[in-house]
């Protein structure tokens, strides 16, 4: 049998199939260190949703999507004697986003010109503004977040980064033609937030996420489970609330993983479980439940009263 040289995870390629820009001003908003809602799996719409400070930037150009830079700076130590470098110093290393806006909003305007809203006139009863562009543009930072959609399996996975203080970088001319809406590129250069401690945060969530792992067990995902965990319990021989208790199996990546696993009971008489983990008190005493996944067990210790 031939070498596989090349062995790879197609359900891996995942693509930004539909990526979206949210800003919201820096003062005033809270950092972020994820956006995921973690009862669905999903997005944590209080976080990032209508109700936050943050806004969409709307529609952008669909042929340059959203870049994402990350240009580290590396000066080469050549030693006398080599012909090759000694070692490799990364001295800057710049990170950010660029796209180009194609609603005219106040969120883009503000960013294409650079004004304070100070500079945003009171609407007139006809509904008119104008904004007094300054000579040279504020300095304007933001909380920025980068959500890209995709799915598996027909669930939705989001690929996000956050960056917790992004300053408005290269402004480009802004493109007025009969041929196309009016567009301005805006880049925004991530910075380390003191509270944060870090430039930029990369995360994916989403109903399809556990899917995709789970067609990826190799560990290409993310590091392999090592172990299971499950806690003791206690339960009452009588009906009533405390009758019955549900197992949660929870891998060592912090993942519920009750609903693939098996359980069993070594002792019956005193407390049941059913497939699904939930055990029921029968008689008093103790009994110990014994949960396997993946090749992993933990056991539950159940005090029957």
């Amino acid at each position: 049998m031939g070498i596989q040289f090349q062995y790879g995870q197609s359900d891996l390629e995942l693509a930004g199939c539909d990526t979206r820009v949210l800003l919201a001003p820096k003062v005033g908003t809270a950092p972020l260190t994820n956006i995921e809602d973690i009862t669905t799996g999903g997005i944590d719409i209080t976080k990032v949703g209508v109700a936050s400070r943050f806004r969409s930037v709307g529609n952008h150009e669909k042929k340059a999507g959203v870049k994402l830079s990350n240009k580290p700076t590396i000066n080469k130590i050549m030693s006398n004697g080599q012909g090759s470098p000694t070692r490799n110093l990364p001295s800057e290393s710049g990170k950010g986003i660029s796209y180009t806006p194609q609603e005219t909003n106040l969120l883009n305007l503000q960013n294409a010109w650079g004004f304070p809203l100070s500079a945003v006139s009171a609407v007139s009863a006809k509904g008119g503004f104008t904004i007094r562009i300054p000579e040279l543009p504020v300095r304007l930072q933001w909380r920025t977040v980068l959500i890209a959609q995709d799915y598996f399996n027909a669930k939705p996975i989001y690929l996000y980064w956050i960056a917790n203080q992004a300053e408005v970088g290269d402004r480009s001319d802004q493109g007025v033609l009969d041929s196309n809406v009016i567009e301005t590129t805006v880049s925004l250069d991530f910075q380390t937030d003191p509270a944060v401690g870090d430039p930029v945060i990369f995360g994916m969530c989403g109903e399809g996420i556990q899917d995709l792992a789970a067609a990826v067990a190799d560990g290409s995902l993310y590091l392999p489970a090592t172990g299971i965990t499950t806690a003791n319990l206690s339960v009452t021989a009588a009906a009533g609330v405390n009758h019955t208790k549900q197992v949660v199996v929870t891998d060592s990546q912090g993942i519920d993983r009750t609903a693939t696993a098996t359980f069993v009971s070594d002792t019956p008489a005193k407390a049941t479980v059913n497939s699904a983990g939930l055990v029921t008190g029968v008689a008093s005493g103790s009994a110990n439940v014994t949960a396997t996944w993946n090749g992993f067990t933990a056991v539950s210790v159940v005090t029957v009263t």
